[in-house]
């Protein structure tokens, strides 16, 4: 039996085989946030010395937790080319480059850093090379291995490593071989009923916009809609649950709420445009024969 994709099991085990750089290929930057600090977590609890957990983007820089939606005054460190040296290299190194040249976080420390969008960085533009040649120096070097970074009492002068690339595409420089991605799959059936639980148990009790006492879901009544989910991304899902609440002022009518979502998924169906024929017959047959379904 297969067993279900773990995304923060992933990155855990990553780390733990000294992987330098994992890609990451997904729509949700936001799940990978969270499976980072979860593996944090993991991590801190199976180690002598505490991880830490840092992301990287071209608006915001290094930040931890949300990104803020104004950039900071000091934008040196933006751009991957200066961000990576900054990642990788003990502080003593940076400052014979620039007295000025100081990380947020402390280099002595083990950090798992989020890169945001890399593609942005790797695509065809000036700064392209040196994003690709450092790419190259850090998984040669093995980044994730800080014990060449030693003061004279031994202590390391640099953390462990890894560095965690987030990308919506699949494709990779072809002159960057060494990087496989891996496509993180859509949300499973645990990660959806947790969204159901999220958007539709806090309800229960409470009167809907009919003037009704919003009731308890069955079992069967969850796995439905449950199964409605499948195909969504985690937030698009969050977001048609809360929709269809809305529009049926509640869910007690769990067959008009059903359609209602069915009506979403159809919608952001045929927006994918590269869905074969056999997709879209397939999920025409199963909407027809839940318009059938009575609770």
């Amino acid at each position: 039996m297969t067993q279900p994709f773990d995304l923060t099991d992933e990155i855990v085990q990553h780390w733990l085989a000294n992987h330098p750089v994992l890609l990451l290929v997904t729509e949700e930057p936001y799940r990978v946030t969270a499976a980072v600090e979860a593996a944090v977590e993991r991590l801190t609890a199976l180690g002598t010395a505490p991880v830490r957990a840092w992301s990287h983007d071209k608006v915001c820089g290094f930040h931890q937790g949300s990104p803020g939606i104004r950039p900071p005054q000091d934008r040196r460190s933006h751009a991957l080319t200066v961000a990576l040296p900054m990642m990788l290299e003990p502080l003593h190194v940076m400052r014979q480059a620039s007295a000025d040249n100081v990380p947020p976080f402390d280099p002595r420390e083990d950090i798992l850093f989020v890169l945001k969008d890399v593609h942005w960085d790797w695509s065809e533009g000036p700064s392209r090379p040196s994003v690709i040649q450092i790419l190259r120096n850090c998984i040669q070097a093995n980044m994730a291995s800080p014990h060449y970074w030693l003061d004279e009492a031994d202590e390391p002068l640099r953390g462990k490593r890894m560095l965690v690339l987030v990308s919506p595409l699949e494709d990779r420089p072809a002159d960057l071989p060494e990087i496989d991605p891996l496509i993180v799959p859509l949300p499973d059936d645990a990660m959806l009923e947790r969204a159901l639980a999220d958007t539709l148990d806090p309800a229960v009790g409470q009167t809907n916009a009919a003037g009704q006492t919003n009731r308890e879901l069955s079992a069967p009544e969850r796995t439905a809609i449950v199964g409605m989910g499948r195909g969504f991304t985690y937030q698009k899902w969050e977001e048609a649950l809360a929709l269809a609440l809305v529009a049926n002022g509640g869910y007690n009518d769990v067959g008009a709420f059903l359609r209602t979502l069915s009506r979403a998924k159809g919608a952001m169906l045929a927006g994918i445009g590269e869905l074969n024929d056999a997709v879209r017959r397939a999920w025409q047959s199963h909407s027809r024969a839940l318009r059938r379904i009575q609770f």
